[in-house]
């Protein structure tokens, strides 16, 4: 009986430990995150959809896989179908999108992200895309835009900025004697300001005439923030070889007139779906 036991626990090790080798040899080893997205078939995609026309939530969809719209939606669908591979979206907050690519739970990551030199250290950029389409300025009441139409006129006020933006970065260069009130969304920066909160709102020109377009009080001052134009997609630091095949797509994207395409068509729909209104 002995005999027997042992030599069914010596035939089950047996089986286990070939599985085990059948499991490891099935298992493929990638050089890199680009040969591994095009052998998985699948390209992951983090950003933040509170950004329209950039990234939004699609009140009429009709399907999961429109559940989200925008320009740079757009170009995550075009860098995977440019790559041959399946298109996921990973939703998060903005300040973790950065985060999430780092340490290899999205592979790139699109969120109107203009340059920071945090950002540039942190990982690659690839781009720009958008060149020229947009510029850093500031959302005001209607009653305060001729008061507030220079850059100095913002000094000492109250200023509402997202949280790790460039608009803060900005501020902090440009300003003098300001008190910033920071905000996650956009919206809530909006409110703050119809509100009386903050004086004005640090903003990018799209996302902020998409608000103006919805409510009647506020609008864009006639103030323009030096920057560089455009924004970049994030690609981790130690992918190369994937940072090269995203930066021609990109490229490409823009040189041909196809973002600006997707932008102005994403810009109808955020205004269609009254999304900042929301």
């Amino acid at each position: 009986m002995k005999r027997r036991l042992c030599r069914i626990l010596a035939l089950t090790t047996l089986v286990a430990l070939f599985a085990a080798g059948c499991s490891a040899e099935e298992t493929p080893e990638y050089a890199n995150a680009l040969e591994r997205i095009k052998g998985e078939g699948k390209i992951v995609m983090a950003t933040n959809p509170e950004w329209a026309p950039y990234e939004f939530e699609n009140l009429n969809a009709e399907t999961e896989e429109d559940k989200y719209a925008g320009a740079d939606i757009e170009l995550g669908r075009y860098i995977a179908q440019q790559l041959g591979v399946d298109f996921e979206l990973s939703v998060m907050s903005f300040e973790t999108v950065i985060e999430s690519v780092a340490q290899g739970q999205a592979d790139i990551g699109i969120s109107a992200f203009a340059y920071k030199e945090d950002r540039a250290e942190a990982a690659l950029l690839a781009g720009p895309y958008g060149v020229g389409n947009d510029y850093q300025g500031a959302l005001v009441r209607k009653e305060d835009a001729e008061e507030l139409s220079t850059v100095e006129s913002l000094n000492n006020r109250t200023i509402g900025v997202q949280i790790g933006s460039l608009q803060y970065e900005i501020a902090e260069e440009t300003l003098e004697g300001c008190e910033y009130v920071f905000f996650s969304n956009p919206a809530d920066g909006v409110l703050s300001l119809q509100n009386g909160k903050v004086d004005a709102v640090l903003i990018a020109s799209a996302a902020g005439e998409g608000y103006c377009n919805n409510y009647d009080d506020i609008q864009m001052s006639d103030l323009r923030f030096e920057s560089e134009s455009g924004n970049y997609v994030i690609v981790n630091k130690e992918e190369q070889e994937l940072y090269e095949a995203v930066l021609e797509i990109v490229l490409e994207a823009e040189s041909s007139g196809k973002f600006a395409q997707w932008l102005e068509e994403a810009t109808e729909l955020a205004n269609s779906l009254n999304l900042s209104a929301e």
